[in-house]
């Protein structure tokens, strides 16, 4: 098991990929900027090929930037209404439950913002973190289809202006 704490996960992770160049197992790296930063530095030192996420950084299309505060809040919403919602992905019940955990709310420019994880255990929600691997994993798939120019639409529904909402409500 790969340690719980961030230094311990850096070594852990480190170990196991000494002298094979990859990693077995699945490994939930919250973000090369967050929590993530210590366990990205070490796949490095050993020569890991790694792709970053970056949930703070601006969203990566023109809808985006008009919707959404961050590319986190982008990738959200197109997990929920371009993939589950559009047909293109179903997932198990459990998942279900950890994304109907992922509140949303409405930053002061008016701009869609998912709540902060500090946010939610404050509220005793458990972290989504199944849900956050899902959303970063379509990330990276709707980047490779952007990037290689595959036509590909993005439509968004406007919810109710409630002050945090269920992104899976309707």
């Amino acid at each position: 098991m790969i340690g719980s704490d961030r230094r311990h996960v850096a070594d852990d992770l480190g170990e196991r990929c000494r002298g094979t160049g990859r990693v077995s197992g699945i490994a939930d790296i919250e973000g090369g900027d967050g929590m993530g930063a210590g366990v990205v530095d070490r796949l490095r030192e050993n020569k890991i090929e790694i792709v970053e996420y970056r949930a703070g950084v601006t969203p990566t299309t023109t809808k985006g930037q008009e919707k959404y505060i961050n590319k986190k809040t982008e990738d959200c919403f197109f997990l929920k209404e371009e993939m589950i919602q559009g047909g293109r992905l179903k997932i198990m019940p459990e998942l279900l439950g950890e994304a109907q955990t992922v509140r949303y709310k409405f930053a002061s420019n008016g701009k869609k913002q998912i709540v902060s994880k500090e946010e939610m255990r404050r509220k005793n929600v458990k972290s989504p973190n199944k849900f956050d691997a899902l959303m970063m994993a379509c990330s990276e798939v709707d980047n490779a289809l952007r990037t290689k120019k595959t036509k590909y639409s993005m439509g968004y529904a406007m919810p109710s202006r409630s002050k945090q909402e269920n992104m899976f409500s309707r």
